[in-house]
């Protein structure tokens, strides 16, 4: 079982590592499009203004080191449920990746490594299931509050994305 868990860590950079080299890109490339044919984007949109794909990577930093730090104390404490929240969290990210694609008709970055991924996030939840380590009275509140940990997270780490590059763009000084 840990060696299932210890591979996460792995399979999350696996898929960040797509949205690092080709989100920004995607975002500016398909912007006009998006903003035509699905008008509702537009703060979603918006929300990637003034991010380059140097500093989408440190908030992709930080979340692997969130990861890594879970993955750890999950195995080294047999926290099973919060680890199996945690993959359930990140699955649900792949899912929403995949669904977009299908509702916007067009490849979207972290779709492919999501659908690969998906598959690891699968097996571990049949072997969880298949070991009884599974218990919903505590996955479904650690879902959740992981879940909206992760929406915070986002929004910060983007945030910090902003102020890094226009630092690295020279809009900003450091004093």
């Amino acid at each position: 079982m840990e060696s299932l868990m210890w591979v996460f860590p792995i399979i999350f950079m696996f898929h960040e590592f797509e949205e690092i080299v080709f989100f920004v890109p995607w975002i500016k490339k398909n912007k006009k499009y998006l903003l035509d044919k699905y008008k509702w984007s537009k703060n979603y949109i918006n929300r990637f203004e003034g991010i380059s794909s140097e500093s989408f990577s440190i908030g992709v930093f930080e979340e692997f080191i969130i990861v890594c730090i879970f993955t750890v104390v999950c195995i080294q404490f047999n926290l099973y449920n919060l680890f199996f929240s945690l993959v359930l969290v990140y699955f649900l990210h792949l899912l929403i990746h995949i669904l977009q694609c299908i509702y916007i008709k067009k490849y979207v970055p972290g779709t492919l490594s999501g659908v690969i991924s998906s598959v690891h996030n699968v097996y571990i939840f049949y072997e969880f299931y298949e070991h009884q380590l599974v218990n919903w009275k505590c996955i479904i509140p650690y879902t959740l509050i992981l879940f909206i940990f992760m929406i915070i997270n986002i929004h910060f780490c983007l945030n910090i994305g902003k102020k890094v590059y226009a630092v690295i763009s020279g809009k900003i000084l450091i004093k």
